[in-house]
């Protein structure tokens, strides 16, 4: 199992929160597990989402599903990603 980090810029974290909330399902297909949310505490829009993968290969369809299923919450920018293992 690897932990990935996704960091995103976000127009509104209120907006864009409930919609990652609403979206745990898609999470949970991709093999996404232990998902935490982090807020830049000088620019509270700045996110860095924290959660553990199990299956290497879904690596690239989680950022890309994720991506999706997040852009018309308010996300800006691209996401940058890391995985550790």
């Amino acid at each position: 199992m690897q932990t990935i980090f996704l960091r995103q810029n976000v127009k509104n974290y209120r907006e864009w929160k409930r919609s990652f909330n609403e979206h745990e399902e898609v999470r949970e297909s991709l093999g996404m597990k232990n998902v935490d949310v982090f807020r830049n505490e000088k620019d509270p829009d700045t996110i860095m989402i924290v959660g553990q993968i199990e299956n290497l290969d879904k690596k690239y369809k989680v950022t890309n599903d994720l991506y999706e299923s997040m852009k018309n919450s308010g996300i800006t920018g691209t996401p940058k990603v890391w995985l550790a293992e």
